[in-house]
């Protein structure tokens, strides 16, 4: 077993015995899990946001969350997908947070479609509003999800990943993630309508 102290270059190992090591309480092993995962994660997330100390805030929020469900992880499993689906969570709740811009060629844009559909620009202006608006309460129903329904909708719906592929990273059995799915789509309907 790794679990003993008699394990010091955690670099050599793989992934799941590292975690393995941190959810025994191996704090070397937790700061190799951040060593591994840290970089990308910062990088990534200052491609998304265009600022470092909001990137560096986003990444320490994320490590955060997973540290609070590193016991919950399925024993032999790794922890970059669930890291990185925490991540983008995290990074799109941030953005969302974040007041809304009005571009200019948002109202190009409108004319432009008014102009190929033969409508007024305002009704143009309208339809695209309605739909934002929709697309907003559907990200703030999906951030009011619990944490592990929230993953597996990112990872189905915008990683476009397999249900076997979400049953490897996050340790769950494909029956189980289609019932989650189900139960988020009629969630987003269900509240969806009730706003309309």
């Amino acid at each position: 077993m790794l679990n003993g102290p008699f394990v010091t270059d955690l670099t050599t190992l793989d992934e799941p015995e590292v975690v393995d090591l941190a959810r025994g309480g191996r704090q070397d092993a937790w700061r190799e899990i951040v060593r591994r995962t840290g970089e990308k994660g910062f990088h990534r997330t200052v491609r998304r946001l265009r600022d470092p100390d909001d990137a560096r805030d986003v990444v320490a929020i994320t490590y955060e969350r997973v540290w609070k469900h590193l016991l919950t992880l399925k024993p032999g499993s790794g922890i970059s997908g669930y890291f990185f689906t925490v991540l983008g969570s995290v990074t799109v709740d941030f953005i969302r947070a974040r007041k809304p811009r009005t571009k200019p060629e948002d109202l190009r844009r409108a004319e432009e479609a008014a102009l190929a559909e033969g409508s007024s620009p305002d009704e143009a202006l309208s339809r695209e509003a309605t739909e934002e608006e929709n697309a907003v309460r559907a990200r703030d129903l999906l951030s009011r999800l619990e944490d592990a329904d929230r993953q597996v909708a990112d990872l189905f719906y915008r990683e476009k990943k397999t249900y076997r592929e979400i049953g490897e990273t996050l340790g769950y059995e494909e029956r189980e993630i289609r019932n989650v799915l189900v139960r988020v789509r009629r969630t987003l309907r269900g509240e969806l309508k009730k706003a309309a």
